[in-house]
């Protein structure tokens, strides 16, 4: 697995109207503002979070293109695990981070704090604060062909490498958010499509460990 691609944690929109298309925001303040309060109200309730996903990472630079699908999950505080479909695997408990290669047969593992899992996706699990975190805008769903939904245009309040822009796509009476795209400073683009969502159900036991299978090759910090 390429692990920028995890980063983290579309389909054609962006890469049908490209991002310089985008435009600015056709709104910046109080409206953009209750569409992230919906978005956090919701989520905020949530102690766990589990969701199929279909993942696009397209990086236009070396014109690759890369489609993955498989099911993730979070749980309040910090805990998360993403399961491809692929066998590939990240796991974290909350404290040390595990990012499997099957295709590598490695094991990459790590303090969770130093990893790069974006606070674009804290807020599934209720963590994090959209409001605090990034400054807000609305762009027009028309222009970026997001019928039925509310297209929150977020700027990180604190420069990152990992995304310079996120841009959420939020169900216009719900506020469950069924996309969420990000675009790094060499304009990759990152998208998760959201499928069969649910909150606060049972998970699966065990779901945020990982035990790799004989003759990984472990890396540590």
């Amino acid at each position: 697995m390429n692990r920028r691609s995890f980063v983290i944690c579309s389909v054609g929109s962006l890469a049908t109207v490209g991002l310089e298309a985008l435009g600015k925001p056709k709104d910046d303040g109080e409206e953009a503002r209750a569409v992230a309060r919906g978005v956090q109200a919701l989520y905020d309730k949530a102690i766990t979070f589990e969701s199929k996903f279909r993942q696009r990472f397209r990086l236009p630079a070396h014109k690759k293109i890369e489609n993955r699908t498989g099911r993730l999950y979070f749980e309040k505080p910090t805990k998360m695990s993403w399961v491809y479909d692929d066998g590939d695997r990240v796991a974290s408990d909350g404290k040390i981070i595990r990012i499997f290669d099957k295709k590598d047969r490695t094991l990459y593992v790590g303090p969770v704090d130093r990893s790069q899992y974006p606070a674009a996706l804290a807020f599934l699990s209720g963590e994090g604060n959209l409001e605090k975190t990034f400054d807000l805008g609305l762009l027009d769903s028309k222009r970026v062909r997001a019928a039925g939904a509310l297209v929150l245009d977020c700027t990180p309040k604190n420069p990152t490498p990992v995304y310079q822009r996120v841009l959420l796509y939020v169900d216009e009476k719900q506020h469950h958010v069924r996309r969420v795209l990000m675009v790094d400073a060499q304009k990759a683009i990152n998208r998760f499509d959201l499928v069969e969502s649910r909150v606060n159900k049972r998970l699966p036991k065990g779901i945020f460990t990982f035990t790799p299978p004989r003759g990984t090759r472990i890396i540590r910090p």
